[in-house]
């Protein structure tokens, strides 16, 4: 018996030592290894941590973080002599074998999963807990999904539209379903032609773009535009039913996607008003 009382309170006592360690870290060097990671890190409150950031990130004035390579080439000897706390990997995104040269050399590695917009939330609080920024992590996430909540109550209320996504022109690319830039047309009410594709950014054909037939093609410049428009087909681009996003805010998950699924719903909206007209 007095065995597994002393069995107890060291399980007992080893839980709280791990746990008070937990409780003390506190993030002070950060290293991002993708441009959603380093806005997300700013977002919970961060950004004044951030030491190291990929290719294609974008940070205010304020923030000066060095380069460490991109999302599938990190020099690994610049990360090492930024002698960073935390470095945040992307599920999904993050190559496995750079997640595994990090943990050979002994860095402290967390991965955020940021594959659907409701994953924006739970990726926020987490950082703000590793930084202790919980505060203003949670303030924003609760903002976050209350905004898109509404956004999906006010979508659910309008005709639905078909949309091709268009990430690439040439080879023309697009995304399926399981993406989040998908789901976020979805809350418009706006149902991806190729939502149903195995491949997450499958190559795509015009051949098979005309039997689907859009009603909107979402692009993310104005040469692209142009582009559609000289074609003149499928439906979408005779009737030049193109909506212009962000591409750094509307292919990034993070709260500023927001901004751009209002502007698609409304765009969307104004082109049911006039989708019954001929070409």
């Amino acid at each position: 018996m007095r065995g597994l009382y002393l069995i107890s309170f060291l399980v007992f006592y080893l839980f709280w030592v791990t746990s008070t360690q937990a409780d003390s870290f506190v993030a002070k060097r950060i290293v991002t290894l993708a441009p959603n990671i380093a806005q997300l890190v700013i977002d919970a409150g961060a950004g004044n941590r951030l030491v190291g950031v990929t290719a294609w990130t974008s940070l205010p004035a304020t923030i000066h973080a060095l380069p460490i390579g991109d999302s599938e080439h990190i020099n690994l000897e610049q990360i090492l002599s930024l002698k960073p706390d935390l470095i945040l990997a992307w599920q999904g995104g993050t190559p496995p074998y750079v997640i595994h040269q990090l943990h050979k050399l002994g860095l402290n590695v967390v991965t955020l999963d940021t594959a659907t917009l409701e994953d924006i939330g739970p990726a926020l609080i987490k950082i703000g807990q590793l930084a202790h920024t919980l505060a203003q992590a949670q303030q924003v996430a609760s903002n976050f999904n209350n905004e898109l909540h509404q956004l999906h109550h006010q979508g659910k209320l309008q005709a639905p539209l078909s949309v091709f996504i268009d990430i690439w022109d040439s080879p023309l690319m697009t995304i399926n379903g399981t993406n989040f830039m998908s789901e976020a047309a979805s809350i418009c009410n706006a149902h991806n032609i190729y939502a149903h594709n195995k491949l997450l950014t499958p190559l795509v054909s015009l051949e098979s773009l005309i039997t689907l037939n859009p009603d909107v093609i979402i692009t993310f410049s104005d040469q692209s535009r142009s582009i559609w428009i000289k074609r003149h087909f499928p439906r979408a681009a005779r009737k030049k039913q193109i909506i212009i996003l962000n591409a750094s805010k509307f292919t990034q998950a993070t709260p500023a996607i927001l901004g751009q699924i209002k502007l698609l719903c409304h765009d969307l909206d104004k082109i049911r008003r006039t989708k019954n007209q001929p070409a």
